[in-house]
């Protein structure tokens, strides 16, 4: 770290001496007396306001460059030369973390929605500031605000966390309604979003647990599109695959962020993310924008041994913005659900008082599949 002076002459010293640190992000002090609205930084997206040097990139050799409200005669950084954000100046590919949930997001996608943005979904801090498809405008860029990893849920069942925040295992297999918008629909009509996932058991044991196996996306806002998801071990025969439409399955095999589809109406990126690897090893995450939604699902494998299981958690942020919420995950949640054997109950898991993934945290409607060792329950009764 070196501190910089920069050049004034004898009147601009008697009126004031400013110095600026050069710092890895945006940098600089605030000497302008104008309150204004925070800018966004080219080429890293960065926060700034006033008289602060930007993080230099491509666009400007490298150099520190003036944030785009800094005052005209503002020259404490590495040139003065000014640029403005906008999308091509940032890698369509670079991936940033989203302050509250800490999932990875790029370009024009939602972040999940956190207590600092009152739970509404918000703009990735590198998508262009006119995107307006999330439920929240408001940008929140400070990376700070990414939680920390409190450990997971020693969980052995498979459980919903529905939109009125009603919490319960799910029993049920075969095919299930999860998400209908509305949640009413007049005959011959057409929902907006209907979201659908086929549950599997653990195993031939009446008292296994369940896991999600496929999940399926159709209605009007996805344009009549129909979107499919399958599980499967990434390097396997049958890997995890993504079909729109009954194409072919296409696997998702890139450690950064790729379009599968883009429209004026929804929107699908994968990557392979290690989010979870003091757990898991890297696994596929699907990202679904559709409108004011963002529908994630990722997969998790128990390992790389013959008969291994790879299972699916499904999560849907901004549902609590939404009027009327059918299936599972709305208003209809456990009343619909079949209830556990009888006989299971005594050799159920139980939560080991081990403090919420951040998937609970950040208060995300879904499906979560079991997060545990099942053995315990391989013998039971």
């Amino acid at each position: 770290m070196f501190v910089c002076f920069p050049y004034f002459s004898i009147p601009m010293l008697k009126a004031f001496v400013a110095t600026s640190v050069w710092l890895p992000r945006t940098t600089g002090l605030r000497l302008s007396t104008l309150e204004s609205e925070e800018e966004l930084c080219a080429g890293s997206s960065n926060s700034c306001n006033g008289n602060q040097c930007c993080e230099g990139f491509e666009g400007s050799n490298s150099l520190t460059f003036p944030c785009p409200n800094a005052d005209e005669t503002f020259d404490g950084c590495q040139t003065t030369q000014r640029y403005t954000f906008s999308p091509e100046t940032l890698s369509a590919s670079e991936l940033v973390r989203c302050p509250g949930s800490c999932e990875w997001c790029s370009a024009e996608q939602c972040c999940p929605g956190f207590v600092g943005s009152n739970y509404l979904t918000f703009p990735c801090s590198t998508a262009p500031t006119s995107y307006a498809m999330c439920q929240t405008t408001t940008r929140i860029t400070d990376s700070s605000a990414c939680e920390a990893d409190t450990g997971l849920v020693a969980h052995g069942d498979s459980h919903v966390i529905s939109v009125t925040g009603e919490k319960f295992a799910f029993w049920s297999t075969g095919w299930s309604t999860f998400v209908q918008i509305p949640k009413d629909v007049e005959p011959d009509s057409e929902p907006q979003l209907v979201v659908t996932g086929n549950v599997l058991p653990y195993d031939d044991n009446k008292c296994a647990p369940t896991f999600l196996q496929h999940v399926k996306m159709s209605g009007s806002i996805l344009e009549y599109h129909e979107i499919l998801v399958r599980a499967g071990p990434l390097d396997g025969a049958v890997p995890f695959g993504v079909s729109l439409d009954g194409s072919g399955f296409k696997p998702i095999d890139a450690s950064s962020s790729s379009k599968i589809y883009v429209g004026p109406f929804f929107s699908m990126y994968g990557m392979i993310s290690d989010d979870e690897s003091d757990v898991w090893g890297p696994d596929a995450r699907l990202q679904i924008n559709v409108g004011a939604l963002l529908v994630t699902v990722k997969q998790h494998t128990e390992d790389l041994q013959a008969g291994s299981r790879s299972m699916l958690d499904l999560s849907v942020d901004g549902l609590r913005g939404v009027d009327s919420v059918g299936g599972l995950l709305g208003v209809d949640s456990s009343l619909t659900a079949e209830q556990q054997h009888p006989e299971c109950v005594e050799v159920s898991f139980i939560e080991q008082g081990v403090r919420s993934t951040r998937y609970e945290q950040s208060r995300a409607v879904g499906f979560h599949s079991p997060r545990s060792n099942y053995a315990p329950l391989r013998d039971a009764v």
